[in-house]
Parts: structure tokens; sequence; C-alpha cells
């Protein structure tokens, strides 16, 4: 008898360790960081996951008790286990699906001797699948995929390997609504032995594969490069960047890469009719970059800078433009500048539309070098329905530049998005069909290499804290030696078998 009251009674004060923490009224809260117990961090303390998501496991530098305490969306605890001489966190799918559950709106807590990890879990679900372009290293363009990762289940399969095209570069894939199944890919330079298939962007719809060719009415050369699909209507808009690939330029007595695509313009093309519509008023002398529809289809967001200087390219600086295209007549309005970025002595990149809201997020670079290339990025966000009426600054990479005057009212208002930014870079960021996470990609975890994140964004667009794509292995991220760019979710897995079979 007295043994099971003694077993009760640890049962009890286990529990009431589990709600004192909760509620604040004990001392787990001052407890160790896990960033420094962990052998890495790749899911940290804070974040905000989706209901659906695949195990987070974690490893620790020495065994111990770990502890799960589950907490529902009324902060009632509605779960607890414990288990000792542990030195991994790896719940069972079926065991982690069911905590997900229960916790909806509340909070998991994970505590492994003192160091604790609490994630809230969202009420909204992400997508099923991310795709991504993987790259060995640092973008080394010799081992190339496109492969699909399942977000609820770990499970991964490689959609297009450029080693079957004599190891060209496999460019900029995305899918129009996050469906991959109806997306583009753009294959950059020529290979042999392809069943005369040859560089140039591809359509991949509904499991059939076309070539897109840019026509007589567009100049010679010309590659059709970054790109965006209409989310109401059956067109896409082109950059079309002439493409010199990278070069290494002498500067500050060492070589810096970077990327020579000049020449841009913005082209929308038809699907259905396969024809090309042009802007006879964009300018000449100026290059133009990574367009974006805006939510209703009726506005593009793009970077515009001037001519490039292919002697300096570091000199080159990327604005952030609007302009509006009426798709029944086929017809462009005037071009508005957004936010004069090179007046900070900065550039922009990749904007993007925050679902169901007036902001823009956007990446900052000190140049405009190539992106994959590029070790610094920050993310900011412009409101359109505001203005920047003060002297302002931007930062990058916890370093500032130069601080301006603004005319009062002419331009968007802007502000770091600090609860992503890190000192290492962020780029290649997209949304989730439902709005609510977007995933991207940064070299928080192993610097110039680029891992996918995603964050929690609310319904007003803030942000919360991000977390790295799950990995069954615990270790994955201690010995990772691929870089993971261009990250896109979807709501269905890829049916490339066309385009493989094409590429064999």
């Amino acid at each position: 008898m007295r043994v099971i009251i003694f077993q009760i009674s640890i049962i009890l004060s286990m529990l009431l360790v589990g709600c004192r923490e909760f509620y604040g009224e004990g001392g787990i809260d001052a407890q160790t960081d896990v960033t420094q117990e962990t052998v890495i961090n790749p899911y940290p303390s804070g974040s905000t996951i989706p209901c659906n998501i695949s195990p987070l496991n974690l490893a620790y530098k020495e065994r111990g008790t770990t502890s799960v305490s589950v907490i529902d969306s009324s902060g009632t605890l509605v779960y607890f286990d414990s288990r000792r001489f542990r030195k991994q966190f790896r719940p069972s799918a079926k065991k982690w699906r069911e905590w997900l559950l229960k916790a909806r709106g509340g909070k998991i807590e994970i505590m492994h001797e003192s160091i604790k990890h609490t994630w809230f879990v969202a009420t909204e679900s992400i997508d099923k699948y991310i795709f991504y372009r993987k790259t060995f290293l640092n973008e080394d363009v010799r081992r190339m995929f496109v492969e699909q990762h399942d977000l609820e289940e770990f499970t991964e399969k490689i959609l297009i390997e450029n080693s079957k095209m004599n190891g060209t570069c496999i460019n900029c894939h995305n899918g129009r609504n996050n469906n991959v199944n109806y997306s583009l890919l753009h294959i950059r330079s020529e290979y042999q032995n392809m069943n005369n298939i040859h560089e140039g962007t591809y359509l991949i719809r509904d499991g059939k594969t076309t070539r897109i060719k840019a026509d007589e009415s567009l100049p010679p050369h010309t590659k059709l490069v970054y790109w965006d699909f209409n989310p109401r209507e059956e067109i896409i808009v082109f950059s079309t960047n002439q493409i010199g690939g990278a070069a290494a330029y002498q500067r500050n007595g060492h070589a810096d890469d970077f990327m020579t695509d000049t020449l841009g313009t913005i082209i929308i093309y038809d699907i259905e009719k396969n024809n090309f519509i042009t802007n006879s008023e964009f300018s000449d002398t100026a290059e133009y970059s990574f367009p974006i529809w805006s939510g209703d289809g009726k506005t593009l967001y793009y970077c515009r800078g001037p001519k490039r200087n292919l002697s300096r390219p570091w000199d080159f600086l990327f604005d952030l433009y609007s302009i509006t295209f009426d798709n029944k007549t086929g017809t462009f309005g005037k071009e508005t500048l957004i936010f004069p970025f090179s007046e900070c002595g900065v550039s922009v990149t990749m904007p993007r539309p925050v679902p169901n809201t007036s902001k823009l997020i956007v990446t900052v670079h000190k140049t405009s070098g190539s992106i994959p290339l590029l070790t610094d990025g920050d993310y900011y966000i412009l409101d359109l329905s505001k203005t920047q009426d003060t002297a302002f600054g931007i930062g990058i990479s916890g370093k500032p530049t130069k601080t301006v005057s603004l005319p009062k009212g002419l331009y968007a208002k802007i502000e770091p998005v600090e609860s992503v930014n890190t000192p290492d870079h962020e780029k290649y960021h997209s949304f989730s069909s439902n709005g609510r996470w977007m995933v991207f990609s940064s070299g928080r975890l192993i610097g110039e290499q680029s891992v996918p994140h995603i964050v929690y964004v609310d319904r007003e667009g803030n942000f919360g804290k991000p977390f790295a794509l799950p990995q069954k292995e615990p270790l994955h991220y201690t010995s990772n030696v691929w870089s993971y760019v261009y990250p896109n979710t979807s709501t269905a897995g890829a049916n490339f078998n066309e385009i493989e079979n094409k590429l064999k």
C-alpha cells in the first residue's frame, strides 16, 4: 500500500510541475536554454508549428529523463508522459499525431532534464508537400535535383535530376496556386542526346509537358527566366533576361561571384492563346526582374534598375516597382516606384504579397549578385496602405547602411521582419495555399548552405518564430552537405512522369 501511495505521489508531483510551468508559477522558465544543450537546434523553443507537421525529432548531448506535456487551447494539461535514459526525443508518428490533435490552439512542451522546448500548435495546417532545388554544398550545379518532401511523413522523392542533362542548371520551379502539377521548370544551358530537347522553359500541366518558346515578337536570344502564374487568369508574367551566368570578379583584394544576367524586361504569356504581350513603355535602358502578381491578379510587383555595368556588377542595385495589367484589353498601366532601395545603398529581390493583407515581403541585399551565391539577405515588410515619413536606414545581417531622408508620404512604409532575420542569409520565400505559412531558405543552421525553414504568419501579416524543415534523423543537419533553395509548398504530390521520360 505504501508503495502504491508513493508512486501516485510521484506522478502527481510531475503533473504539478508541468501545470506550474504553464501558469508561470514555477522556476522552469529560468532553466538552461535549449540551444546550449542540444547537438543542433533546428526547431527552436517558441516556434509555432502546423497541426499536421511531421515529428520534430531532437538529439541531446547527454542522456536523461525526457517528459512530454500536451496542453490544449483552454490551457488544460491533457497528456503527460516521462521516459528515462533518453538521448533523443523521437516519438512515433502515431503518438505525435495524437499530441498535435490534442494541442491544436495550445502547445507541446518537452523537458529533457532542465532543458525546455515549447512548441505552439496552430489550428491551421500546412500543405502536405514542399518542393525545393537541392544542390551539393553551396550551389554546386554539377549535382542538382528538384525534390519533393512530404511534410507529414518525411518521405522524399527526386523529381528531376540534372545528371541526366549533362549537369546543366535547373532553375526556379514553382506551381500555380500551390499546385506543382501546374508549374514551370526552366533549364538553363544546352545539353545533348536528350530527344532534341534543348534549354528552355517548360509548362507542366495535368501530366503533360509543353515547351514555351519565345516568338518573333521578342528580341533574339530572349530567355524566359523568372516568372509567376496569375492566380485568377490563364496568363504568366515573365522577365526576359539574357543569361550570362556567374563569373568571378576581383574586388577589395579577393574574388566575388556575380550573376551577369542582363537586359531583362517584363512580358505576359497567354497560356490558352500561346502568345506574348509586351509593353512598349518599359525602358530600353533599364533591367527588370523577379515579377510577381498581386493576390487579385491585377497588379505586378517587380525589381528594376539601370542598365548593368558588367565591369562593376556589385554597383548594380534594384528598386521596387509596380504596374497594373488589364487582361481583358491586354494593356499595362503606368509604372509606380514603391520604394527606392538604391538610395539606401542596398538592392531588393523577390517581392511577394503577404496573402490577404496590404503588405509585401522582400529580400534586401547589399548588392544584386547571383541570389544563390549571396551570403547576406534580410526580410523587410512594406505596407502599401501606409507611407514612410521619417528618415530611414536599412540594416542587413545586423550591419546598418546609410540613413536617408525620404519625401514624406511618397513611398510605402517599411520595417524589418525582426522575428525572422538573423546575421546569416534569408532568401527564396513563398507562401502556403492558406496563406498562414511562409517557407524560405536560410543560412542560420549551416552558414552559407541554405536550409528550408517554415514560419507562421497571422491574419494581420505578423510573423512568428521559424523552424527548420523537419527531418527523420535528429542529427541530419549536423552532417548535411546539401543546400536547399526555392522552396514551394503544394497541396498535391507531383506527377512529372512525362518530363522525366523526356529527360532520360
